[in-house]
């Protein structure tokens, strides 16, 4: 019997074109610029009528100097140039490499700055330098022929990365907070935190509700950058990458930052590309290589839960040592 598809059921994959795909990588910076200045100048003005109707003490002049300083700066979007600049809505990598650069070393500058002026006695002028070094050596590197042809043919999503940056900060100021604190006692003994007076099941509800909201925002930062959606299992496939990347950056279950997720989605992606090309070269198939690219990441997901195992129990042992010893 002949079955003749009627239409009828939930689709396997949505096409997200025209509704989400592509739409924050399409933002342009002059948006964003905007939102930034309509939403300083609302801040500024409720924040002065609360204190007026609270009867609380407002300093004039540290809120003139503030709307000065928002203006000014959204005075600069006016200027040809730089109109034309953040109207754009992606920015060329090898840009993006030297504003980082630039960046880097002017922070550092400032910092030092601060410092003397500051009279700090243990401030250090050896991270700054090297920071400065590595910025200098990586502008230097741009100037590398294949480098700079690299550079010049790749665009970035500048949306997109404000994002992901926006979600780091967010991640670092809670993990600053009582709250994030707590957590992460909870994360590595849940014994020493329960007598510590930390209430732990509510705790660890919050990081639940907290790391969900946070990794459905990425997982609609990944699915309008594909720009398809699998029905069934896209959620888990995205999960067990992420997981991965966390592990291959140096994370573990008890301790995980910003850092080691950044550093570690680089290493994995650049494992995904080497992987089947590697695997092609030594079989001769490009069937083999994508087979070679899944062993690969599944057994240095592998490699890197037995290693942190390892390391625990090797932990433990020591502690039990130093006790018996005592």
């Amino acid at each position: 019997m002949l079955m003749v598809p009627t239409g009828v059921g939930v689709k396997s994959t949505i096409d997200l074109s025209g509704t989400i795909k592509y739409a924050l990588d399409t933002i342009p910076l002059m948006s964003i610029v905007e939102i930034l200045f309509y939403g300083t100048a609302a801040g500024i003005i409720l924040v002065t009528a609360w204190k007026m109707v609270q009867k609380k003490p407002i300093y004039w002049k540290k809120t003139a100097i503030t709307v000065v300083c928002v203006l000014a700066a959204y005075g600069l979007t006016f200027i040809p140039p730089v109109e034309q600049f953040l109207m754009q809505d992606r920015i060329l990598l090898l840009h993006a490499v030297e504003l980082g650069c630039l960046g880097a070393i002017v922070w550092q500058g400032v910092r030092l700055a601060a410092a003397k002026l500051g009279k700090k006695k243990k401030f250090s002028w050896k991270r700054p330098a090297a920071i400065c070094a590595a910025a200098a050596l990586i502008y230097g590197t741009t100037y590398i022929n294949f480098i700079y042809h690299i550079l010049i043919s790749t665009k970035l999503p500048v949306t997109t990365y404000l994002c992901i940056l926006a979600l780091c900060c967010v991640n670092t100021a809670l993990m600053k907070t009582r709250l994030g604190q707590n957590m992460r006692t909870v994360g590595q003994n849940r014994t020493v935190a329960n007598a510590a007076g930390i209430n732990v099941d509510r705790t660890r509800i919050l990081a639940m509700i907290f790391s969900t909201v946070l990794a459905s925002w990425g997982q609609l930062i990944f699915l309008q950058n594909v720009g398809t959606f699998s029905t069934y299992g896209a959620h888990t496939q995205v999960g067990q990458f992420a997981i991965a990347s966390l592990l291959v950056g140096g994370a573990s279950v008890q301790k995980a930052n910003n850092k080691q997720a950044i550093l570690g989605v680089i290493l994995f992606h650049t494992m995904f590309i080497v992987a089947p090309l590697a695997g092609k070269e030594l079989f001769g198939n490009a069937m083999i290589g994508e087979y070679f690219r899944v062993f690969i990441s599944y057994g240095i997901i592998a490699m890197a839960l037995a290693m942190h195992a390892w390391k625990k129990i090797g932990k433990a042992v020591a502690a039990k040592q130093k006790q018996a010893a005592a």
